[in-house]
């Protein structure tokens, strides 16, 4: 055959049915069955069909391909034709149909976490994901491979491709997130990741720290322990009652590790006593309780024989701040009364008012501590005043300062 001849293999081209939002190639052969060199140009229509290159130069007997790749970015059907437009003799351009099918597939890939990632409790992470052909996607957690899933969002444009989520108290080491087409059945889930929480324990609960005299501090020890996996921090410690106090108020506990912090007592007077301590700190079931039991011994003092004679001593401290101690002596039984006055001469609190046996007393005075009929003593201004014993025939009366 003289001069250069065009054909195609095959003679028209169907992509079939594809999803929106892809993209597939398929390659046709131009031949050349001539005898001189075939020089073509090659195009189509335009969108959603491209083509790899839009010329080229076949050889005498020889041929040569033409990649053609569908695009479609919406459902429907889409004809064309790939025109090749050459020197071959005789003939006009070589027309070849092409035809696809474009189906809405929704399609949603999840691009964080990645897995192996550990998160702790209450921290703010990005969740993000690609999408196509899908409107709206939901956002759901699992602890573990097989458990239920909990909702994180049940709604959000599929176009806005982030969400940031602020990690639940669950902890976990086989964690998974998973992105879905919301009303679709298309969804993509995560690789494992960790889920670290702290969690608080106190022992022992209740802390006792038996029984003292007034004035006459005692302390034991409250271990603090982090069962969880992420550090524990406390922020504050505080008491219910003034008798009672801790050697610190702040500290941190690592992953599974435990300290212990110092609790006090010192009664203000005989008797039981029992309060809180209320334990604050950055996990999710803060604040905690603890209870703290102690109790103050009554003001008999039985060493050695009774005092041979009456006898009211200057209370310690003096002057003071708080609390002091009255002590106070008594060689036979008695009817006793022990009074505090202001310098106005207005009594503030009677102490006792009671028939006492033989032997040496203490009572505690200052706000907290307690009076004669249990009632407790409010909070004093600063200033002098006078405390007056009775004892049968025996009276006694000192001076006494309160500062603030």
């Amino acid at each position: 055959i003289s001069g250069a001849q065009a054909a195609s293999n095959p003679t028209d081209v169907d992509f079939s049915s594809q999803a929106a939002g892809g993209c597939y190639t398929q390659a046709i052969t131009i031949q050349n069955a001539g005898s001189t060199t075939l020089s073509a140009t090659v195009a189509v229509t335009g969108a959603p069909y491209h083509v790899g290159r839009g010329s080229l130069s076949v050889g005498p007997g020889l041929s040569d391909t033409v990649g053609v790749t569908f695009c479609p970015t919406s459902a429907g059907t889409f004809p064309d034709t790939l025109v090749v437009t050459s020197n071959a003799c005789g003939a006009g351009p070589l027309r070849i149909p092409i035809t696809g099918t474009a189906t809405s597939s929704a399609v949603v890939n999840l691009t964080l976490p990645l897995g192996g990632e550990s998160w702790e409790w209450n921290t703010e992470h990005e969740l993000t994901w690609t999408s196509t052909n899908v409107t709206n996607v939901a956002l759901d957690y699992r602890v573990a491979p097989g458990a239920g899933w909990n909702a994180i969002v049940a709604s959000v444009p599929a176009s806005q491709e982030v969400f940031t989520w602020t990690v639940p108290n669950a902890p976990a080491d086989s964690a998974q997130v998973r992105v879905r087409d919301v009303g679709g059945t298309t969804e993509d889930l995560s690789g494992f990741f960790q889920i670290l929480v702290p969690m608080f324990g106190a022992t022992p609960d209740p802390l006792d720290l038996g029984s003292t005299d007034p004035g006459t501090p005692v302390g034991s020890v409250l271990t603090f322990e982090n069962k969880g996996g992420a550090d524990l921090t406390i922020t504050g410690i505080s008491i219910g009652s003034p008798e009672f106090w801790v050697g610190r108020t702040s500290l941190v506990i690592p992953a599974a590790g435990q300290d212990t912090v110092g609790v006090y007592y010192d009664p203000f007077a005989p008797g039981p006593d029992t309060t809180l301590m209320t334990i604050t700190a950055l996990d999710p079931l803060s604040p905690h309780n603890v209870v703290l039991i102690g109790a103050g011994n009554g003001t008999v003092a039985v060493d050695g024989p009774p005092p041979t004679a009456f006898a009211a001593w200057q209370n310690l401290p003096n002057p003071f701040k708080g609390s002091t101690r009255i002590r106070y002596a008594l060689p036979v039984s008695a009817p006793v009364s022990l009074e505090v006055y202001n310098l106005l001469g207005q009594r503030v609190a009677t102490l006792v008012r009671e028939t006492q046996e033989a032997g040496l007393y203490s009572v505690n005075f200052g706000a907290g501590a307690s009076g004669a009929s249990g009632e407790r003593i409010g909070t004093l201004p600063a200033g002098v005043y006078f405390y007056q014993l009775r004892a049968g025939s025996f009276t006694a009366t000192r001076k006494m300062l309160l500062l603030h």
